[in-house]
């Protein structure tokens, strides 16, 4: 059906989120979602719809909301998870967040569910390759031309090995925050921001 008001579909995904699971525990890794979940329901507004629609990816709908409309409240939600300690009284941690965001104008005849869920997932995408919270807005006709199959392949092999190395990484020094927490509190936490801050340039 044509739309009579303007539609944006904002996807979420947690950054380095196997490596919360394998540091801190499953039961953190819970916690953490929960209260994403809870930040990013209390931005929005009665008649938006958010959903977990991943592992670590949440999805929302944003009814009569403008491009630039979407853009402001994903920014919203980014600035405010940069400012928050998520876990709990003990023990808490700072994640990053990458997002994606597609939408429809008025009027717009050709929009349908699974084409602005695959627009916002390719922005989404493109947003965890810069790494740290970024946010990407999809615009029709700016993609590349579409590569040969070996090459998209070989594409596909390089960026799984530097995703894994990365993810290494950052769990890595996750685990030796956590070692050094053990024995000075302080210290460790000090290695935690200094990772955050590092990874966020």
């Amino acid at each position: 059906d044509r739309l009579k008001k303007p539609l944006a579909l904002a996807m979420f995904d947690i950054n380095a989120f196997s490596g919360i699971n394998e540091i801190y525990g499953n039961d953190m890794g819970d916690i953490v979602l929960s209260q994403l979940a809870m930040l990013i329901k209390s931005s929005t507004r009665s008649h938006d719809v958010v959903c977990r629609t991943g592992g670590e990816e949440f999805s929302v709908v944003l009814a009569s909301t403008t491009m630039d409309n979407a853009r402001q409240f994903v920014a919203r939600i980014l600035e405010e998870v940069a400012t928050t300690r998520f876990g709990t009284n003990k023990e808490t941690l700072q994640i990053t967040v990458s997002a994606g965001i597609a939408g429809a104008a008025a009027g717009d005849t050709k929009a349908t569910a699974a084409s602005l869920t695959s627009q916002a997932k390719k922005a989404l995408q493109i947003s965890k390759a810069k790494k740290g919270s970024a946010v990407t807005v999809y615009k029709k006709g700016t993609g590349p031309v579409s590569p040969s199959p070996e090459t998209r392949e070989l594409k596909a092999q390089i960026a799984n090995l530097n995703q894994r190395v990365n993810q290494g990484l950052i769990e890595m020094i996750y685990g030796f925050a956590k070692i050094i927490e053990a024995k000075d509190a302080y210290t460790g936490q000090h290695v935690e921001d200094t990772q955050s801050l590092a990874e966020r340039v």
